[in-house]
């Protein structure tokens, strides 16, 4: 049974299905995309999910700006995101993948960083 939503926001198209095939794999996991900067907020609100793969630089709403949006809504407390980012290079980020106190995963994504951030952030062993 799926127990954790996750949804998947990149206007790479191909980049957010490959995440979401990889996160498929794990059938404890409810993977939706959304390539639309714009039909996030909605998607959220509707679909509730406990995590958000969120990239920055994206077309219309910047990455940054939707989180705000997440973190200033009481509906929607405690839904965790991980940013997405092409800006930043793998040595840039410490250890636990944390700049400035958030979660980054930087492009290109490789597989086990994907999972293993993913089951950190919604601590799942």
């Amino acid at each position: 049974m799926k127990q954790h939503k996750i949804l998947v926001v990149d206007d790479e198209k191909d980049l957010a299905k490959f995440i979401q095939l990889i996160l498929s794999e794990d059938t404890s996991f409810d993977v939706i995309t959304v390539s639309d900067s714009s039909k996030v907020l909605p998607t959220v609100l509707e679909w509730k999910p406990n995590l958000i793969l969120l990239d920055i630089i994206m077309p219309g709403l910047q990455g940054n700006e939707i989180a705000e949006q997440i973190r200033e809504s009481s509906e929607l407390e405690g839904i965790k995101i991980i940013f997405i980012t092409a800006l930043v290079k793998k040595y840039e980020v410490n250890e636990n993948g944390v700049i400035g106190g958030r979660r980054f995963l930087t492009k290109p994504i490789d597989a086990d960083s994907l999972l293993l951030a993913v089951r950190e952030e919604l601590l799942i062993s």
